[in-house]
């Protein structure tokens, strides 16, 4: 069993149930270089050994276990390797959701990738292994290795350290497809070159915008209309008046987020709430933050009682 912390093992040895289909998780194993911002909390239950101890990597994250059943890593074994010995990893930053980029990973690189919580890899073009911001310093902190129903690809979540697709993007996925659309460079047949579209060139709302979910994406059009002409950007507007400005409509809008909440429908309260949160954004903006650092803040809180965190705050 790859990755299974000590517990779990020696559960499994006592002849423990294992029944049930497995969750197949995989544990990056080795020490970081990084933390994060805040120090890791986890509850007593999970402190104690009660339900499994904790790798190395998920004591420095904060992270609980899994789950308090022993056998829940899958072996590699039980992972469908195609003909070449490979499969495909897919990965995805833990906090934002967005897909940074997909390569393969032979059994080495699997092993190298939860021994040393970077993301490593195997070059079918140079047949060797290849830990990804190995010259570009751009590596994938690896969080957890999570396999799919079927085992046969692989997701991995990560915090990155700068962009990841070769391009000096933060994403590999830019390149929109549309049906019958001609592309401007030949592209590799695999990739069905008449239907893919290259990286535009335009200023439409979807020029060479990176694939990301919603809020991400909301986020880059906030951060284009900083430096937006249009006379009449509401963004702009905000991000002209400043911080001031910007805090007094999220105060005027948490009011009526407040009422809402109390006694107006649920249509209301759901406009509220989208109200308040893009004038959060544009405040974060504003100060030259990003959301993925209010995501960051939250998960450093997991397993800590808002009452405890609130007064560690206080007191800081």
């Amino acid at each position: 069993m790859v990755g299974a912390p000590p517990a779990a093992a020696a559960a499994q040895g006592a002849g423990s149930p294992s029944s049930g289909p497995a969750l197949h998780r995989f544990e990056p194993r080795g020490g970081r270089t990084w933390r994060p911002r805040a120090a890791a909390r986890v509850p007593g239950a999970f402190a104690s050994g009660a339900l499994g101890a904790l790798s190395p990597v998920r004591q420095v994250l904060g992270f609980p276990p899994f789950c308090g059943r022993a056998g829940y890593n899958a072996p590699v074994d039980e992972l469908k390797w195609d003909s070449q010995g490979l499969i495909a990893a897919v990965a995805q930053d833990r906090l934002t959701g967005q897909v940074r980029m997909v390569a393969w990973m032979n059994r080495e690189a699997l092993q190298a990738t939860l021994d040393s919580g970077q993301a490593t890899f195997f070059s079918r073009s140079r047949g060797k292994l290849w830990r990804k911001g190995e010259s570009s310093g751009h590596v994938l902190h690896v969080s957890e290795v999570v396999a799919d129903c079927d085992g046969d690809t692989l997701l991995l979540l990560v915090d990155p350290a700068g962009p990841s697709c070769h391009t000096g993007r933060a994403t590999c996925f830019f390149r929109r497809v549309r049906a019958g659309a001609q592309p401007a460079a030949p592209l590799p047949s695999a990739v069905l070159p008449s239907a893919v579209l290259p990286p535009a060139t335009g200023t439409g709302a979807h020029a060479e915008q990176d694939a990301a979910p919603f809020l991400l994406s909301l986020e880059e059009e906030i951060r284009q209309r900083a430096s937006s002409t249009a006379a009449k950007s509401y963004t702009r507007f905000l991000l002209d008046k400043g911080p001031a400005h910007i805090g007094s409509k999220i105060t005027e809008e948490a009011g009526e987020l407040s009422r809402a909440l109390q006694d107006e429908s649920d249509e209301r309260v759901v406009n509220e709430a989208a109200d308040v949160l893009y004038h959060v954004l544009v405040g974060l903006r504003a100060r030259g933050l990003d959301y993925r650092q209010v995501i960051e803040a939250l998960a450093a809180r997991a397993g800590t009682s808002g009452h405890a965190e609130k007064a560690s705050r206080k007191q800081s």
